[in-house]
C-alpha cells in the first residue's frame, strides 16, 4: 500500500461533498430589490396565464418534521393566540394555543421571516421583517419589512427593501407609528441598507439611527423595560463566501441611547472586543430594568493548556501532540473505536493502522490533516465559544457570569444562534440559545441542559410567558415545542406542514413515492 492511499480513501468522499456545497452555496448574483419585485410581477402574471392556474394544490406535509423557527410573538391578553415564523415557510397563526396553525404569508412576494412584532397597543397589528437572521449557506435574503393591521388576514409593504435580513423589529409602546428595524444586511456581498432604522410614521419614511459599513449590520434590538427612549443594539461584523466564513470583526460591538435613538454610545467596559467576537444577543427583563444579560459568540483561539481534550486516551484533538509511540501503545480497542468515529474506510483496522504508523507508510500528521475537514473541526476546534456578559449599571460595566466555559452549546457556529432570553419575575433566571437549550437560575454562574431527548436541537426562538413565566414556546430546526415547569418537560407541537427541503424526488413504483431531503431532519418517504 502506497502512503497516500489512505489519504486518498479518507479524502473521496469529502471531496466530492466539498465540490457539490460549492455549487450549491455559490452566489448567484447580488440582486436588488427592485429585480426582486419585477420577479414577482412575472411569477404572479405567468400564474394568471398559465394552463394550469385551475389546479389546486394538495398539501402531502410532512406534518411532523418541522423547520427553522426564527421567532415567536404572542398577543397581548389573548394567551391562546401566537405567530410562528419559519426561516423559509412563511408565518403561521394559532388562536387555539397550538391545536391548529393557519398560514399567512404564502402569498406574498416572499416567505422568508427574520423577525416578528405584535403592536402592545394594537394587538391587531403585526409587523413582519423578511430575511432571514441567521447566516447558514441555507439563510436567504428577504424584501424589507410588512404590516397587517388586521391580524395577518392582508398585508402591505413598508419599505426597507434593501436591508435583505431583519434582526428585530420594535414597536415604541406608546406610539404605534415608531417603529425600528435592526438589519442585518446581505450575507455574500456588501451593500445595501444595513444597521438601526427608525420611523415614526408607520413605515412611510425611514432615517437610518446607526449605520452599518461594509460587512457590519444590526443583528439585535432591545428597549430597556419601563423606558422605550432607551435602546440597547447590537452591531454585528461578518462574512461569507462559498469557501469561506469569517463570523467576527472589529465592527462588532453594544450601542446604546437614550434618547429614542437620536444618538448613540458604544459600550464597553469589560466586554470583550476584537477581530474574534461575533454576534451579540441581548437580555433584558423587567424585574431589573438596569440588568442587561449579552450572549456573545467569541471566536478566540484557546492556548493549548485550555483545550477539552474529551475523556478517551485517543481522538482527533490528543492526537495533535500525541508522538508516534505514544500511538502505538495504545489499545487496539480504543484505536478501533477511533477509527470507528471518525468515519474512516473499513477496509481499515486497529491492527492495519497501527502497522501503517509503526512502518512511517503513514505519518500522524497525515491523518491528522485528513481528519481535520471542515465539518469535524465544527466540534474539534477550540475556542471560548459560548460566553454570557452580565450588566447591572445599565451597561456602563460588565462581568463575565461564569468561571468554567459553557461547553458543548454553539461550538464553532454561533453565528446560528445568538438568543439569550431573561425571565420577567427573575432577573436571575436566564437560558441560553445553541445546539442544546441551557438555563441558569443563578445569574449565568452555573448552566444546565433543558434540552429534552425529543426535542429537536438547534434553538433560535424562545418566548417566556410575561403572566406565567414557566410558560415557555421554544423554536428550533424541528419545530415548535411547549413547556408548562421551566424546560423541565416539553410537548411538542407539530401540525405546521413545514419543512426545509434541499431537494425532492419521486420513483416509479405504482402508487409513486416521494423523497425528500431536509435541513436537520433527515430523508423521508411518503
Amino acid at each position: 500500500m502506497q502512503k497516500n492511499t489512505l489519504r486518498w480513501a479518507l479524502a473521496a468522499a469529502l471531496v466530492v461533498s466539498t465540490a457539490v456545497d460549492a455549487a450549491r452555496t455559490r452566489p448567484a448574483g447580488a440582486a436588488d430589490a427592485d429585480e426582486k419585485w419585477e420577479s414577482w410581477e412575472q411569477h404572479q402574471a405567468l400564474a394568471a396565464s398559465s394552463d394550469w392556474n385551475g389546479v389546486e394544490w394538495r398539501d402531502i406535509g410532512p406534518n411532523d418534521q418541522g423547520g427553522r423557527i426564527v421567532d415567536i410573538a404572542m398577543v397581548p391578553g389573548q394567551p391562546y393566540t401566537f405567530y410562528v415564523a419559519f426561516a423559509s415557510g412563511g408565518l403561521w397563526k394559532t388562536t387555539n394555543a397550538g391545536v391548529s396553525f393557519e398560514p399567512l404569508f404564502q402569498d406574498q412576494a416572499t416567505i422568508i421571516m427574520g423577525d416578528i412584532a405584535v403592536d402592545p397597543s394594537n394587538p391587531e397589528t403585526v409587523w413582519v421583517g423578511t430575511g432571514e437572521n441567521n447566516s447558514s449557506r441555507s439563510s436567504y435574503g428577504g424584501l424589507g419589512v410588512f404590516r397587517s393591521t388586521d391580524g395577518g388576514e392582508t398585508w402591505e409593504s413598508r419599505g426597507l427593501d434593501e436591508t435583505d435580513r431583519t434582526g428585530r423589529i420594535l414597536i415604541d409602546p406608546r406610539d404605534s407609528n415608531t417603529v425600528y428595524v435592526a438589519s442585518l444586511g446581505k450575507l455574500y456581498t456588501q451593500g445595501g441598507d444595513r444597521g438601526v432604522f427608525r420611523t415614526r410614521d408607520g413605515g412611510d419614511t425611514w432615517e437610518q439611527i446607526i449605520e452599518g459599513e461594509g460587512w457590519i449590520g444590526a443583528i439585535d434590538l432591545a428597549f430597556k423595560p419601563g423606558d422605550p427612549d432607551t435602546l440597547y443594539a447590537s452591531m454585528w461584523e461578518r462574512s461569507r463566501n462559498a469557501w469561506n466564513f469569517v463570523e467576527g470583526g472589529e465592527g462588532t460591538a453594544l450601542w446604546k441611547s437614550t434618547d429614542g435613538g437620536d444618538s448613540w454610545a458604544k459600550l464597553g467596559g469589560g466586554l470583550p472586543s476584537g477581530e474574534h467576537v461575533g454576534r451579540i444577543g441581548i437580555g433584558v427583563t423587567p424585574a431589573a430594568p438596569d440588568t442587561i444579560y449579552a450572549l456573545i459568540d467569541n471566536q478566540e483561539p484557546l492556548p493549548e493548556d485550555e483545550w477539552d481534550l474529551g475523556d478517551r486516551p485517543i481522538n482527533a484533538k490528543r492526537l495533535r501532540t500525541m508522538s508516534k509511540e505514544d500511538f502505538l501503545n495504545q489499545e487496539d480497542d480504543e484505536i478501533e473505536r477511533f477509527i470507528r468515529s471518525s468515519d474512516m474506510p473499513v477496509t481499515i483496522d486497529a491492527k492495519k493502522l497501527k502497522a501503517m504508523i509503526e512502518s512511517d507508510e503513514l505519518a500522524l500528521e497525515d491523518l491528522l490533516e485528513e481528519l481535520n475537514d471542515a465539518n469535524a473541526n465544527l466540534f474539534n476546534t477550540d475556542i471560548r465559544g459560548l460566553e454570557v456578559y452580565r450588566s447591572d449599571d445599565g451597561g456602563q460595566s460588565w462581568a463575565r457570569t461564569h468561571d468554567e466555559p459553557i461547553d458543548s452549546v454553539v461550538f464553532t457556529y454561533g453565528y446560528y444562534f445568538g438568543e439569550i432570553r431573561v425571565s420577567p419575575s427573575d432577573p436571575d433566571r436566564i437560558y441560553a440559545l445553541g445546539v442544546p437549550i441551557v438555563a441558569s437560575s443563578d445569574g449565568g454562574k452555573t448552566w444546565e441542559n433543558i434540552n429534552a431527548p425529543h426535542v429537536h436541537v438547534d434553538h433560535h426562538a424562545l418566548w417566556i410567558d410575561p403572566e406565567f413565566p414557566d410558560r415557555l414556546l421554544l423554536g428550533n430546526d424541528g419545530g415548535l415545542d411547549i413547556s408548562y415547569d421551566a424546560g423541565e418537560t416539553w410537548q411538542r407541537l407539530d401540525d405546521m406542514p413545514v419543512g426545509q427541503f434541499y431537494t425532492v424526488n419521486v420513483d416509479m413504483a405504482q402508487p409513486y413515492n416521494v423523497y425528500g431531503g431536509l435541513q436537520d431532519n433527515g430523508t423521508i418517504k411518503c
